[in-house]
């Protein structure tokens, strides 16, 4: 289970305790040993670079996060693992705020659904709409 530093870190762990596999905290900064990799990224909100400690190649892994908006985190991470022949299995947010566009930009370019059990999104009128999507 791999998790982008912050606001993911308590639903990865439950997961990753439920599943009983190891968990990977991507850091916004290094810690104090050598990153297996440093990758650049570009959310909605900032950018800045990512060290990945402990998801090494051949392994298979699932991402997951608090929230997708222009998608610029995720595809950053699937776009380092699929190039260093890491398979990502699945991504989960908890939140998916579709009118961004980011879970568009991950199916489109990588052919993987982003799951999110709450969907936020503008109906046509401009109003905020809210779906829940519990498959």
């Amino acid at each position: 289970v791999v998790v982008p530093e912050s606001y993911g870190i308590p639903i990865a762990t439950l997961v990753a305790e439920r599943k009983g596999k190891p968990l990977a905290i991507v850091r916004k900064r290094n810690i104090g040993i050598e990153p297996e990799a440093k990758v650049d990224y570009a959310s909605g909100y900032e950018s800045g670079t990512y060290y990945i400690y402990g998801v090494n190649p051949g392994e298979r892994i699932i991402i997951i996060d608090d929230a997708i908006s222009t998608g610029g985190t995720i595809d950053s991470l699937i776009g380092y693992f699929i190039n260093n022949s890491v398979d990502v299995a699945a991504v989960a947010c908890s939140i998916s705020k579709d009118m961004y566009g980011g879970r568009r930009l991950i199916m489109d370019k990588y052919g993987i659904r982003v799951r999110a059990p709450i969907v936020l999104d503008f109906d046509d009128k401009g109003n905020l709409t809210v779906k829940f999507e519990l498959d």
